[in-house]
Parts: C-alpha cells; sequence; structure tokens
C-alpha cells in the first residue's frame, strides 16, 4: 500500500486508465477467439438467433443473451453480412449491444476477467486461455471479421473486494481486412467523466498506436472509488487535461495540465503541465517526467518551480527514482502570513515578507527502503515588514543568506529513522519591533537530526544544533547590550514515554557590553545551561542553571562598582527541591570611591521564581570583620524582578593601618582606634532602589602624638534612609568624651549632624564643655561653597581661670565666668577668631589672682610711660576686685590679640606713686607707703603665639587634606 500510495502522488492521475484499457486490449484477442469458436460450435448459456435477408442482397443475424464466463456477459450481437461474388460471406458491420465486463483485484493486487489474470504469472497454471496473443494464429480468420464494429450500451464492472464501481463505455473500430489495418476508437465514462482512447493497428507489421486522452478530467472523483483512498496524504483537483500515446505498448508519452494537488485545504499545489515518458521491458518499467509547478495559498505569491522525475521500477517495486525541483529566476517572492491562513499566521510575525533574488534547488533520491536529498536556498534579502510600511513597527532586514539541508533514511515506511543535517549561514541581520533593535554581523547554524514517521505523527528522535552568531548589538530605548560572539549548542533526545522528549542547552555568550543611563556592566562570560524535558506539553519541566563570570557593573548616580562579580545557580521550574546550590560573589566593590569587602555567598532556589542567597564574610585587611549577608531575590507574581535583603557586621575594631589601603593619606605621626557595627537593608521593588543602615561607632580614639591632640570616647549610632546616596535622618549624633591639643581643652562633646545626598555634611549644632562652662554653635554645613567655614561659637559660663590658662595669657587664680560668642572662621584648613567677645555676668564680681606677668613688660623700655602702665597693672592684678571684665579676642595670622578691659579695685596698696613729671604712676621702694586706688580700670592687650594656644593647625591640614 505505501508503493501505491507514494506512486499515485509521483504519477498523474490519467496513468491508471492506460493500465485498464490495456487489459482490455489484451483481452479482446480472447473474446474474439471465443466469438469464432461459438460460431463452429455450440455456444454457452441460452442464445437465441434471428435471421434476416435484405432487399438489397444484405443479411442480418442477431445472438442475444450470450455468456462468455462468469464476468462477460453480451445482450445482443448483430451482424450486417453479405455473400461476395467469390460466394464467400462478408460480415460489414457487428454491432455488439450490452456487453458487460467484470473486472477483479484480488488480493495480490492483479486483474481478472474469468480466469484471465493481468499481469500474467507464466509460473501459475491457469484455466483459462493465456492472453499472449500472436497475429499469424489468428491471420486465417481475419477475412471473416466485420469491417465495422460498434459497441454500445456496454459496461465495465470494476470490483475491490466488497467494493463493485460501474464504468460506461462505447467503441467503434474500423477492420481493412484486406491490409490488415485496424483503426478503434473506444470512450469511457468513469464517474460520468470521458476519456477517449484511439488506437491504429497495422496487423501485418504488428505495431499498435494508442491515444488515450480527457479534457476537463476531475481525478478525485476517479480516486475516491480506490481502497483506502480516506487515506492519502493528499487530495488530488482537477478538472485536468491529460493524453497518452504509445507504439506497441513498450512506450508511453503522456501529457497533462493543471493538475492540483491539496495537502491542506487552504494550500494548493497546482502543476502547470507534466509532460514525461513510462517504458516497459521484460525487466523493469521506466518513468521520467517534467515539468512546472506553483505554491497557491492565499498571501503566497510565489513564481513557478521547475521540477524533473526520474524513476525505475521492477516487479512492482521501486529501484530507483530521482527528483529535482528549482524555482524559475525571479526578483522577488512575496508573502502575507495574515492571508495565508497557515499555522504561520497565528504567530506575531510579520504582515509583509518579501525575499529578494530567491534561489531553490531540491534533489531527493533513492527507493523505498532509503531516501536521501539535499535542500539548497539563497538570496540576497530578505525585509519582514509590519503593518505600516511607512514608518513600521516591525522590520526584518537579512542579507545575503544560505540554507543548505542535507537529509537521510526512509520517509515512507513507518517507524524510519531519518537523519536532516542544516547549515544556514547569514550575512547581516537587522531587527527592530516597537523600541527594541537587534543587529548582527553574521549567523551561522548547522543541525543534525533524527526523525521517525508514526502513522501521521512525526516524531523527533534526536538532534543537535549549534548556533553562532557575531557582533551581537540589542537595543531597547536607553538600554544597549552588545556581544562580539554568541553560540548555542542543543542537543534533543527521545524522553522516557510517548513523544515526550529532552532538550540539552548550553549557551554562552563572551566580553559583553550591557549599558543605560543607570548601569553599565561588562560581561566576560555568561551563558546558560541545563536542559528542558516535554517542550511542546503542558507537563514541561525545566532545570537549568544561568552562570556569569567576571563581570564589572557600575551604578552610575549611585557611585556603586562592582568588580568581579560571578553567579550561578541550579534551578528547577516547576520548582523541585534538587538538594543543589549555586555562589555568587564580586572581588571588589566601591561604593563612592570607598572599597568594601569581597563578597561570596551561597544562592538556594526556594520556589518557582525565587531564591535565597546567604552568605559569611570576612575581611583579610581587617582582621576580626566578619560580614553577614541575607537577601531574596526573584520574580513576582507580576514577574516582575525584585530583591531584598540584609547586610550585618560583627562588632569589631579597626586602627589606621586597616584604613590605610581606603585612605592613603591617613598614614602620619597618629594613633587611631574604633570599636565599630553595622547593618543595611536594601530591596528593589517596581524598579526602584531602597536601603537604609545603621552604623555604631564606640571607643574611639584619635591621637597625635607630637603635637598633643587627642580625642577620646569617641562614639555615634547613625542611621542612613538611603544608604547608597548615602543620607541619613536629621539628628544624627557623634559623642566626644574628651578633645585635647595643647593647652585647649574640652570635653562632653556633641555634634548633631546629616548626611545630605553623600556630598555634603549638614552640622545641625555642635556643643561641649569648656573651661567648666558650655560652647555651642549655629548649624553650619561642610564643605562649603568656598572652602571657608564660619561659625560662631556662643560660650557660657567659661572659668576666668582656666580660660587664661588655655589661652596662654598667663596663669590665674580665683573666681568668675565669662560669656559670649567667639566667631571662627576655618579657611584652607587655618583657623582664626574674628572680633571675639567675652564679659562676665553683669551684677556679679568677683576676685582675679594673676601671675606670672613677666610677659606683659617683655620687651618694654623702663622709664617709659607704656612700662610704668603695664607694671601698675600687673601689679594690680596680682589681688584685684573687679566689677565687671571684657575679653576681646582676635587672629592675624598665627598670631593672636587679646584685649582684656576690668573694672575694679585693687584689694591692697600698690607700691606706685603718681610722677607729675611723668604724668604716669612709677614704682616705688618699699620704704614708701604706696597708694591706695577706690576703683581702677585697666585695659591690658597682649599678643601671643596662637600655635601655643590651640596646636591642631597641622593636625587639621592632614586630616582635612589627606
Amino acid at each position: 500500500m505505501q508503493f501505491k500510495r507514494v506512486l499515485l502522488i509521483l504519477l498523474p492521475a490519467s496513468l491508471f486508465f492506460v493500465l485498464c484499457i490495456q487489459c482490455i486490449i489484451i483481452f479482446l484477442p480472447d473474446i474474439s477467439t471465443h466469438i469464432v469458436h461459438s460460431a463452429l460450435g455450440p455456444l454457452p448459456g441460452n442464445q437465441s438467433f434471428d435471421f434476416t435477408v435484405s432487399r438489397l442482397g444484405v443479411n442480418y443475424t442477431q445472438i442475444s443473451d450470450i455468456s462468455l464466463g462468469e464476468d462477460l456477459h453480451l445482450d445482443t450481437i448483430r451482424f450486417a453480412y453479405r455473400m461476395d461474388a467469390k460466394h464467400i460471406i462478408r460480415v460489414e458491420e457487428c454491432v455488439i449491444s450490452g456487453l458487460n465486463v467484470t473486472v477483479h483485484l484480488d488480493e495480490k493486487k492483479r486483474l481478472r476477467v474469468s480466469g484471465f489474470s493481468f499481469p500474467q504469472d507464466k509460473n501459475q497454471a491457469h484455466s483459462g486461455p493465456v492472453s499472449d496473443f500472436n497475429i499469424h494464429d489468428f491471420e486465417s480468420y481475419f477475412a471473416y471479421l466485420p469491417a465495422d464494429i460498434v459497441l454500445k450500451n456496454s459496461t465495465l464492472f470494476f470490483e475491490t473486494g466488497k467494493e463493485r464501481f460501474c464504468i460506461p463505455l462505447e467503441a467503434d473500430i474500423q477492420l481493412d481486412r484486406d491490409k490488415r489495418r485496424a483503426d478503434m476508437k473506444l470512450s469511457v465514462f468513469p464517474m460520468n467523466q470521458k476519456i477517449t482512447l484511439g488506437a491504429a493497428a497495422d496487423f501485418l507489421q504488428n505495431p499498435v498506436q494508442i491515444n488515450i486522452s480527457a479534457e476537463r478530467f476531475y481525478p478525485e472523483m476517479f480516486f475516491a472509488i480506490l481502497p483506502e483512498a480516506d487515506q492519502l496524504p493528499i487530495k488530488f483537483r482537477g478538472p485536468v487535461n491529460f493524453s497518452i500515446e504509445t507504439k506497441g505498448f513498450s512506450t508511453f508519452h503522456f501529457e497533462l495540465t493543471d493538475l492540483g494537488l491539496e495537502p491542506d485545504p487552504r494550500l494548493n499545489i497546482n502543476f502547470a503541465n507534466i509532460s514525461g515518458d513510462l517504458s516497459f521491458d521484460k525487466a523493469a518499467m521506466a518513468l521520467n517526467a517534467d515539468g512546472t509547478v506553483r505554491i497557491i495559498s492565499p498571501g503566497v505569491n510565489l513564481e513557478p518551480f521547475r521540477f524533473e522525475f526520474l524513476s525505475q521500477i521492477t516487479s512492482g517495486t521501486v529501484d530507483h527514482f530521482s527528483l529535482t525541483v528549482k524555482n524559475e529566476i525571479t526578483k522577488t517572492w512575496d508573502i502575507t502570513p495574515e492571508r495565508m491562513a497557515l499555522p504561520l499566521s497565528t504567530v506575531d510575525f510579520f504582515d509583509h515578507i518579501q525575499l529578494f533574488d530567491p534561489q531553490l534547488k531540491l534533489f531527493v533520491s533513492g527507493n523505498f527502503d532509503h531516501q536521501a536529498g539535499r535542500l539548497a536556498f539563497s538570496g540576497t534579502g530578505l525585509r519582514g515588514l509590519g503593518d505600516n510600511e511607512v514608518e513600521p513597527k516591525n522590520v526584518l532586514d537579512i542579507s545575503e543568506f544560505q540554507v543548505k539541508t542535507e537529509f537521510d533514511g526512509n520517509f515512507v515506511r513507518p517507524e524510519p529513522l531519518t537523519h536532516i543535517k542544516l547549515d544556514a549561514l547569514i550575512d547581516k541581520i537587522a531587527f527592530k519591533k516597537n523600541n527594541l533593535e537587534m543587529n548582527t554581523a553574521s549567523l551561522d547554524v548547522s543541525s543534525d537530526a533524527a526523525f521517525a514517521f508514526l502513522k501521521s505523527d512525526i516524531v523527533l528522535n534526536k538532534a543537535k544544533v549549534k548556533i553562532k552568531s557575531r557582533l551581537v548589538h540589542l537595543k531597547q530605548e536607553d538600554k544597549r547590550v552588545d556581544s562580539p560572539e554568541l553560540i548555542i549548542e542543543s542537543g534533543v533526545k527521545k524522553g522516557s514515554t510517548g513523544k515526550n522528549f529532552v532538550i540539552n542547552v548550553d549557551a554562552v555568550c563572551n566580553q559583553s557590553k550591557i549599558a543605560s543611563n543607570e548601569v553599565s556592566a561588562y560581561v566576560r562570560k555568561a551563558g546558560i545551561t541545563g536542559k528542558i524535558e516535554n517542550p511542546l506539553s503542558s507537563d514541561t519541566r525545566y532545570q537549568i542553571t544561568p552562570f556569569l563570570y567576571d563581570t564589572d557593573v557600575t551604578v552610575k548616580d549611585q557611585g556603586l562598582r562592582v568588580k568581579g562579580f560571578h553567579f550561578k545557580l541550579p534551578m528547577t521550574y516547576p520548582f523541585k527541591d534538587i538538594k543543589a546550590f549555586g555562589r555568587a560573589g564580586a572581588k571588589k566593590i566601591i561604593l563612592h570611591d570607598r572599597i568594601i569587602p569581597a563578597v561570596s555567598a551561597k544562592v538556594v532556589q526556594t520556589s518557582d521564581c525565587v531564591v535565597d542567597v546567604s552568605g559569611k564574610v570576612s575581611h583579610n585587611e581587617i582582621p576580626g570583620l566578619v560580614i553577614d549577608v541575607s537577601a531574596r531575590a526573584g520574580l513576582d507574581s507580576g514577574m516582575s524582578f525584585f530583591a531584598k535583603g540584609q547586610i550585618a557586621t560583627n562588632r569589631f575594631s579597626f586602627t589606621q593601618k586597616e584604613l590605610l589601603p581606603y585612605i592613603p593619606g591617613i598614614a602620619g605621626g597618629y594613633d587611631l582606634k574604633f570599636d565599630v557595627s553595622a547593618k543595611a537593608d536594601f530591596s528593589y521593588i517596581n524598579q526602584k532602589i531602597n536601603s537604609s543602615a545603621d552604623i555604631q561607632v564606640s571607643n574611639g580614639t584619635i591621637n597625635f602624638v607630637e603635637s598633643g591632640f587627642l580625642a577620646s570616647g569617641i562614639s555615634t549610632d547613625m542611621h542612613f534612609n538611603d544608604f547608597l546616596v548615602p543620607e541619613t535622618l536629621p539628628g544624627q549624633y557623634i559623642n566626644i568624651e574628651s578633645f585635647n591639643a595643647g593647652r585647649f581643652n574640652c570635653n562632653s562633646g556633641k555634634i548633631r549632624f546629616s548626611l545630605e545626598d553623600g556630598k555634603s555634611v549638614n552640622i545641625e549644632n555642635l556643643k561641649f564643655n569648656w573651661c567648666n562652662g558650655i560652647v555651642s554653635t549655629e548649624a553650619f554645613r561642610l564643605p562649603s561653597d568656598n572652602n571657608t567655614i564660619q561659625l560662631t561659637l556662643y560660650c557660657d559660663r567659661l572659668e576666668m581661670e582656666d580660660l587664661f590658662y588655655q589661652i596662654g595669657a598667663f596663669d590665674a587664680e580665683g573666681g568668675g565666668t565669662l560669656s559670649g560668642r567667639i566667631p571662627v572662621v576655618m579657611k584652607n584648613t587655618e583657623i582664626g577668631f574674628d572680633n571675639g567677645f567675652l564679659f562676665s555676668t553683669p551684677g556679679e564680681g568677683g576676685r582675679i589672682y594673676i601671675r606670672n606677668l613677666d610677659r606683659m613688660l617683655a620687651g618694654i623700655p623702663k622709664n617709659t610711660p607704656e612700662f610704668s602702665q603695664l607694671d601698675l597693672a600687673g601689679e594690680a592684678l596680682k589681688n584685684f576686685e573687679y566689677k565687671w571684665v571684657k575679653l576681646k579676642l582676635n587672629t592675624h595670622g598665627d598670631t593672636l590679640a587679646v584685649n582684656m578691659q576690668l573694672d575694679g579695685k585693687p584689694l591692697s596698696a600698690l607700691p606706685f606713686e603718681y610722677n607729675r613729671n611723668l604724668n604716669s604712676f612709677i614704682r616705688v621702694n618699699a620704704q614708701s607707703p604706696g597708694s591706695n586706688f577706690q576703683g581702677i580700670k585697666l585695659d591690658v592687650n597682649l599678643t601671643l603665639p596662637f600655635n601655643q594656644v590651640i596646636q591642631m593647625s597641622n593636625n587639621l591640614k592632614r586630616i582635612m587634606n589627606p
């Protein structure tokens, strides 16, 4: 049945009638033999005879109801004959009416009529006469044959098993008894369609010429009567015109036009013309044919194809065949998928496809046990357009493509194994869909597949596919991906049950660049490996491992850089716990030019699209530091990416040695030590990054040994509401237990501040205890616009004794406090006082005892009014009761100018008397009683080296400008 199915596909429908007519012609001599034998002896059946003599000497004889076996029956035979001059009976006309012939197709596919068979089996005995025919054995009876034989009202019955079909027929045979020639015209009417057979025979030379033709013949009506016609893979469509010519039955030449094949109701294959030859000899049958064919379908406009078919058949089996198909030269092919109404049209593809300079050639050869072939398809370009050709949304441009396929196997018998190899090379691809663009310089595809054909199904047994693409470029809005090479290798094999199969995937791209307005990345290697089970069923299962190696990522606006990021995770979908985990991490993380320890973590899938990340990170350069990392990431219910997690450290200590690799300028003659712990939370939800952090610092110490600068007891608990900026909430505090710089000493310092946008610090308030009083400031911001900091120290109840000592004016004892403000200017790391003003509390006097006043008189000549005035003031301040004190402070470079004004009186007589000549008080000896002052105002100016007062200028330079 497979042979018949393929033969019916390859041969024109009309060739089957050649076999039927040939059978009838072969049987005609045997029928004639029966008639002649009947004239010499009794005929079987219940015949009746009717003799009539005409007036012109023509006699008529009619025989009715004649049976020549169970499959041959005639209603009537009417002879018209006369006696010639030689008294020989000449039959002028024989009219046969009601001939009924039954042809049987047995289980061995042989045709039989009343014991005759076709094809004849020489090794089998038959009850009936053999159908071989020799004209010389019949020549002595030729003169008695009718000159005109007419067949009418006759029927050919065709039986195949339980089916029975009838085919009306009629014929007219003209005999030239002298020249031994015959001309026949036979008309057959299968399914009320007309097939005409014309035959001319020369019985002396024994050639036979036959012509079979039909016009507007519908082959689908004929194939409907064949057994298992509903199992034919395609349907035939008409009407067709055909003709068949032969001489001697050794070679048949045929012509066929407008034959249609319909493999699908929406697809028609039309053979505009087919011509060829079918030849026979005792050993084999050969068929060759060529012609043109067109593919007709809505939305498809392809030029005609030329084809050529050759085959050789022996004993009903195709020993060898070959088929060649190629298209005629054309500029373009046009395809409109939406109008095709084929499965392709259901895909969101292109509305219009054009192929430029297409060249297609198919070659198939083999037999019914094995077939092999190759297909080559190429063109100078392919273009796909969307629904708007002026400004199309979807555009595909391919230039210079070549596709070559080789196949080998058995496509006919059930369950064969077929190998198909494919190689495709595309020069350039440019694709655009909405706001997505893709370009590649070249695409190379190769595959090798094996299929099994089970009835009407095609099952993939195994396959290998390799895709290699160069210079891949993707762009969507501000996002870009560039990769010099992308390689995809896939293997397919049958699954354990039914039609299921498994796809093994291995895809990798190297040295890719990813960029957007926010993020850029350089991926040295990335890809995916794994398998997909049952991809064409609802039970599809994935077991894959995406990976990413040695990747650098930069988040531009966040000041974040990641070096050497890597990721590898075994995953399943639907989720199945396969007891496997992956790894993720980075060699180096840099946040705002500060290096964060390297990260390495364990990654575990916990549901279909979610993974958990956990790990401990130890910093080699900071002993004792351990960082715990925990996170969850994946796709939410709307298939959008999300991530959230936490990073926490233990409490660890670090010194300038650990900070030196990150802050090179911190090296120098000082020590520092801090105890730190931190915790950070982060999330990426709805395409937005959120982060926060808490940092605790305690037991902090900064000590400049050489200069005597020491800050100790430093602690803070800072909360960042955006750690990537970084940015804190207002009201953060740094506490400093004590601060010493030379004679300048303070304690209980507290700085209230906030970090703003990661670039500036807003000092909301600075407060500390100085000289047993309190000093505070208004708000100021670091750094300032012009690198100058101006702030005012508001002083409350500073003890004069301690203040005079710290500013280095002189040593003092006694009570009394001062309040006021000291404007401070810090510029280019230099510190200065700008018209500082301190005063005693109004209404509260006190006593002051000042020693070491010699510096007031140093450098001033004696016997001058200036010397006498300072000498008197110094003596008075040794024991002075004041009503009020005013102190002014200014700096000029490294010099501190101190102006002190006092109003009060000395508590004892002073060794001074008034000298009218000098108009000033002068010191007297001990024999003089001196002078008692009831009230005195003192105005003392001192000039002091400022670095002796506050020894921190160089330290500030080192810290603020490393």
